[in-house]
């Protein structure tokens, strides 16, 4: 008697049907949840956080190339092979240097995930790459110029910065050390939206 009458106060209570999530009567409700934010402009969060437009896609993305940071690992070398050195002849130090050395090849993994670069096809953005939270963000519709800034070095290891300018160039935003960034320049171009004067001097 008591369990049935704890099992008729819990359904006075808790006047719900519980569906199971993989149920279909879930699916109008999450289209009609999904209209309602559209409707009124919200934009959720993906799943690095990053806020962005239900109809905003994601066209490129991608974290500073290994290769930016070859210097680090230079000096990674140098420093293991003293170290080894030292060890192999009975030096004192030689440990301290092997720690060294690991630790200029840690500092170059976190260094490169500290940036992520994002070309959706609204926005240019870059986020940090462990919270996800936008550094800086510029629109697509604003772009001015975009140019290829690569040095020698930078050109043998098949690498680059792409340097945006916004908003009559006053404004620019870097991607640094990407790969292939005459690519990644083309793939920016095409989302650019043609002026009314190109229109015009490409129509037959």
């Amino acid at each position: 008697m008591a369990v049935a009458h704890a099992v008729a106060r819990h359904q006075r209570v808790m006047p719900y049907v519980w569906v199971n999530a993989n149920s279909q009567a879930v699916a109008p409700l999450l289209l009609s949840v999904r209209s309602r934010l559209a409707d009124i402009g919200i934009r959720p969060r993906n799943k690095r956080g990053t806020m962005t437009a239900i109809d905003e896609r994601v066209i490129w993305q991608s974290y500073p190339s290994w290769r930016h940071f070859v210097w680090l690992y230079f000096f990674s070398l140098m420093a293991g092979f003293r170290g080894a050195l030292f060890i192999r002849f009975g030096v004192e130090g030689g440990p301290l240097w092997l720690l060294g050395a690991g630790l200029l090849l840690l500092c170059a993994a976190v260094v490169r995930h500290w940036a992520k670069y994002l070309i959706t096809s609204r926005r240019v953005i870059v986020t940090n790459g462990y919270t996800g939270r936008a550094i800086s963000v510029g629109e697509v519709a604003a772009i001015d110029e975009i140019t290829v800034s690569r040095g020698p070095i930078a050109r043998w290891l098949g690498i680059g910065t792409l340097v945006i300018r916004f908003d009559g160039k006053d404004r620019v935003l870097s991607l640094r050390g990407i790969t292939d960034p005459e690519i990644v320049r083309t793939k920016l171009e095409a989302l650019r939206p043609r002026s009314p004067a190109a229109a015009i001097s490409s129509s037959p």
